[in-house]
Order: C-alpha cells, then sequence, then structure tokens
C-alpha cells in the first residue's frame, strides 16, 4: 500500500470513528430526552396530587410552564396564587415545597432531572471538579456559611435600575417562573416561613433592546457589602476560580496567526439553552437567594453561567470538529435539552465577543460603536 492510500485509510477510519462516535452521542441525548419528559409527567402527577389532597384546583398552568418552558413574558398570577394558597393549606415548610415543585424524593433527589450524576462521574474522570460536578448533579449547589445572616422579616429595596425598568425586571421574573429559574409566591405566605434573606435586583440593558421592554436581570448577592450573602460566604470552601481576560482570545488568535499564517482564523460563540435553569440550587441553600417585586417574593432556584467561545483555523473539517466536540460536550454534561441553536453564531472572522468587536483577519479588537456612542452619551451628562 502506497503511503498515500495508507494516510487516506487513516483519514477515513478517523472519520468513521468519529461519525460512529457522534451518532451514539445523538441516540443516548434522544433517549434522555425521552426519560426527561417522563420524569416531568411524573413531576405534573405529583404536584397535581398535592393539590388535589388540599382541595384545591390545580392550575392547568401548570402543566403547560413544565412541558413546554414558552414564556409569554408575565408573570402567571394563577400558578403563584395556587401555590401560595397550597403552602398555607398544607403548612409547607420552604424545603417541603421546594421538593415538591422540582419533583425531589428520596428515591431520586436530583433537583434538576436532565443531569445524570452517574454518567458525569464516568465522563469527568480525571478533572480535578468532579466530585464537586457530581454532587451539585446530585443535590444542587449546597454551602455551609461561617456566619450566615439571619433571616430578614422585609425584603430588600431593589436598585433604581429595577424600578426605572420595572417592565423589564416583570418580563424576567415570568420568563424565570416559567422556565424554573425563580419560585414566586405571594410576599406575606414566603415571611410566614421566617427563613429567607433577600438581596436587591437591578437591571442591566441588554444589547440592541429597549431596556424598558427587556434588560438583563441582577440578584445583587454582594449588596450590602458588609452583610451580603457573598460576605457572609466561606471562602475557603469555594472552588478555585479562574478569570480569563479578553487577552486570552487575542493570544489565541495570534498563536494561530503564527502557526498558520496563510489560513484564516474564524469564531464561533455558543450559548446554553435555558442556561439559568440548569445548575440548581440545594433546597437547603435556597433560603440565601431570596428577592421581590412589590407584593411578591422570588426565590432563586438555580444559578447562571455565560457562553462558549472557540477560536480555529479554517482547514479541512476542522470548524465542524470543533463545533460538534462544544455541542456534543453540552449534551454530556448539561443534559439533552442544552443547546441553544439560535445563540450559536456562524463561524466568522468579524464578531462581537465579551462586549468587543474582533476581527481575526486584522487582527485587532475594538469597541462596537453602539458601546462608543453610549460612552460619549455618559460623558456628554456628566459635563
Amino acid at each position: 500500500m502506497s503511503v498515500c492510500r495508507l494516510v487516506k485509510s487513516k483519514r477515513y477510519r478517523c472519520y468513521f470513528k468519529e461519525f460512529e462516535y457522534n451518532r451514539n452521542q445523538l441516540h443516548r441525548s434522544a433517549c434522555d430526552r425521552t426519560r426527561l419528559h417522563e420524569q416531568q409527567l411524573v413531576r405534573c402527577n405529583r404536584l397535581r396530587e398535592a393539590f388535589c389532597s388540599a382541595s384545591i384546583r390545580f392550575p392547568k398552568n401548570i402543566t403547560d410552564a413544565i412541558m413546554s418552558c414558552d414564556s409569554s413574558g408575565l408573570i402567571d398570577r394563577t400558578i403563584l396564587s395556587s401555590l401560595s394558597r397550597l403552602v398555607e393549606k398544607l403548612q409547607l415548610t420552604l424545603t417541603e415545597t421546594i421538593r415538591l415543585w422540582r419533583n425531589e424524593s428520596p428515591e431520586d433527589r436530583r433537583p434538576n432531572k436532565s443531569m445524570d450524576p452517574t454518567w458525569l462521574d464516568i465522563l469527568l474522570h480525571g478533572y480535578r471538579h468532579r466530585h464537586c460536578a457530581v454532587a451539585v448533579a446530585t443535590f444542587g449547589v449546597s454551602h455551609n456559611f461561617t456566619g450566615p445572616r439571619s433571616p430578614d422579616t422585609e425584603p430588600a429595596r431593589n436598585h433604581a435600575s429595577a424600578r426605572d425598568f420595572n417592565r423589564a425586571l416583570l418580563r424576567s421574573i415570568g420568563d424565570g417562573q416559567t422556565q424554573g429559574t425563580y419560585l414566586v409566591l405571594d410576599l406575606p405566605v414566603a415571611l410566614r416561613w421566617s427563613a429567607l434573606r433577600f438581596s436587591p435586583f437591578g437591571c442591566v440593558p441588554k444589547k440592541d433592546v429597549n431596556p424598558t421592554e427587556c434588560a438583563r436581570l441582577i440578584h445583587d448577592l454582594s449588596y450590602p457589602e458588609d452583610s451580603s450573602i457573598n460576605h457572609c460566604s466561606t471562602q475557603s470552601k469555594l472552588p478555585d476560580l479562574n478569570y480569563e481576560s479578553v487577552r486570552r482570545i487575542a493570544r489565541r488568535i495570534e498563536e494561530l496567526a503564527e502557526r498558520h499564517p496563510t489560513l484564516k482564523i474564524k469564531l464561533l460563540k455558543g450559548d446554553v439553552k435555558t442556561a439559568f435553569r440548569l445548575i440548581a440550587v440545594a433546597t437547603s441553600l435556597a433560603a440565601h437567594f431570596a428577592g421581590s417585586m412589590g407584593d411578591l417574593a422570588v426565590i432563586d432556584l438555580a444559578l447562571p453561567f455565560d457562553d462558549h467561545i472557540l477560536l480555529e483555523v479554517d482547514k479541512g473539517n476542522r470548524l465542524a470538529l470543533a463545533e460538534a466536540a462544544l455541542q456534543l460536550s453540552m449534551l454530556a454534561v448539561l443534559g439533552p435539552n442544552a443547546i441553544n441553536e439560535k445563540k450559536f453564531s456562524p463561524w466568522a472572522t468579524n464578531l462581537d465577543v465579551l462586549g468587543l468587536s474582533w476581527d481575526t483577519q486584522e487582527r485587532t479588537i475594538s469597541m462596537p460603536p453602539d458601546k462608543v456612542q453610549k460612552s460619549l452619551n455618559s460623558n456628554c451628562k456628566g459635563s
């Protein structure tokens, strides 16, 4: 066999193995999606039984929210008032309410049924935070505070930005209620638990969106500085965090340009679908993540994370393989509904990432025009 044919044969074997791996992963994802659907039906039935036992009509909206997660952008008053009545009628504690709402049981304590701790334990073998990731998938994020803050008798006042963008705040909480990020109840009912620690909400404008209609909701766990949830946390028990500067992207571009001077370098930005509902908070920790809006208590049941960024040279099928590897990793770790196809950008030499405009051909970084104008407007107002 000639050298050329040998190389070609090895390449085909490599592609075949890759195809088989992708097919197996997609098949597993389809099976997981079926199991998740069955779990959602079990959750609906358990909630229906609880409402029936309290002689309270079961709201159909709950089934729609659990099975579809499509949000109208409004807080569902029917769900929150019915759930509040259920808490009062059955005298449920905060822990019991959350476990019922998320269908946690002694046999299956997972707060997010799309994550598989057994599979994660195998998949993440060798990863230094493997045990932490498996524990999060099994029980949710937990934490023991060095000096826990006493429960609040009244909610914290929201930041001015939340009051200025009240409609955007309403929309964000409505979306979170539908997607399972927030447990929303009547404030007087929630205060009777004497367990909640409130932190203020704030709103940050999103790019190319009217901030009065839609904004990024911030739950400010660092306020007030001397008694905030973050201040009271046990720092020695938190995992080490590596904060990467935008220099990391710039260095990657320069490294690729030096190694492959004749090839184009391209960027891709990938987003996780419903990222704010995947990493669940343990029932024991949820009391520390409360907020409010008017006469409503809002309890944060999940933690957020951000986009993924890929940088590769455009050679052969390298871009396709890199994107497939990222998507398969998301499916394997975060479950069958993790990928947000609409938020995956195409590979490009020009892309806005982390609030900056990147040009991999010219190897330049610039501030987007809208941010430049915003900065100029701020300076004009201040002068």
